[in-house]
């Protein structure tokens, strides 16, 4: 038998909350349409100098009035090297007109961007002060605005609630892709969403991180018999019918949690089964 299509993701979320911190930054705003963090206190920068945003990912420096948006490859005492950087702004103090600059995922490599979907949701924004050689307060702005994203698998498209009705909203956190979960839910990570041809067999386990495991228990003429395990105890079990249609549950093994009181479809993963194979290799 084959999967050929899986959503999985993390049982983690992360909280977000107005007035957190991270270093200088400071989330000014989470809502249904978007986080938003700024710089909370001037950043006074010299020559080579640099300032780093969510979590060591994002640092942001300056050298001979150049600013620049970048990732080092670094340990926590030595930069070592650039390893993205992204589009540069000169800094002309003799004109009086403040100077701008706004970094997306196609002028900075760091931001997230999805290749399968064409979009991208991050993105930072940078205001200088025309009189002072540093960023003001609030002169510095992270942004990300989720999208939203269908499932591709067709039993799914009528199915869930909230941030996952017929689908889920995606964003890039931290350069990484996130499902958003709505003003003062969170954000949990997306594991896994492809339709990727997988051959499993009779008896074959496929771990799926954070301790879950599909384990393929038996493959009859038109049933597959499937387990849910985590830490190595079964968690959920089901029998679905490898095919196409519109009903869920007949194809596809759908396996809920709730997370922050909203329920995850297919938490941490959903299947749609195509017949392709009913003996395990000689």
């Amino acid at each position: 038998m084959s999967l050929s299509s899986v959503n999985q993701y993390s049982s983690a979320p992360i909280e977000i909350n107005v007035g957190d911190q991270y270093g200088n930054f400071e989330v000014t705003e989470f809502t249904d349409k978007k986080i938003e963090l700024k710089n909370r206190v001037p950043i006074r920068m010299s020559p080579g100098d640099y300032v780093t945003i969510l979590e060591d990912l994002i640092d942001f420096r300056v050298a001979d009035d150049v600013y620049r948006a970048c990732s080092y490859n670094m340990t926590k005492d030595v930069i070592k090297s650039y390893q993205i950087k992204g589009t540069s702004i000169t800094v002309n103090r003799s004109d009086s007109i403040p100077d701008s600059c706004v970094w997306t995922a196609d002028s900075f490599g760091m931001l997230y961007y999805d290749l399968e979907n064409n979009f991208s949701t991050e993105s930072l924004e940078l205001n200088l002060d025309a009189k002072n050689d540093w960023i003001p307060e609030g002169g510095l702005v992270y942004e990300s605005s989720p999208v939203r994203v269908l499932y591709k698998n067709p039993e799914m498209k009528g199915y869930g609630e909230n941030a996952f009705e017929g689908g889920y909203s995606a964003l890039g956190w931290d350069g990484e892709k996130y499902v958003y979960l709505g003003n003062n839910q969170g954000i949990i990570h997306i594991l896994m969403d492809d339709d990727k041809d997988r051959r499993l067999y009779s008896g074959e386990e496929w771990g799926l991180g954070e301790g879950y495991t599909l384990k393929v228990d038996g493959i009859d003429s038109d049933k597959v018999y499937l387990t849910v395990l985590r830490n190595n105890v079964a968690v959920y079990s089901s029998i679905i019918s490898p095919g196409n249609s519109a009903d869920l549950g007949t194809h596809t093994l759908l396996y809920n949690k709730t997370i922050n009181g909203i329920e995850i479809p297919s938490f941490p993963y959903m299947w749609r089964m195509s017949w392709k194979e009913t003996k395990a290799p000689v």
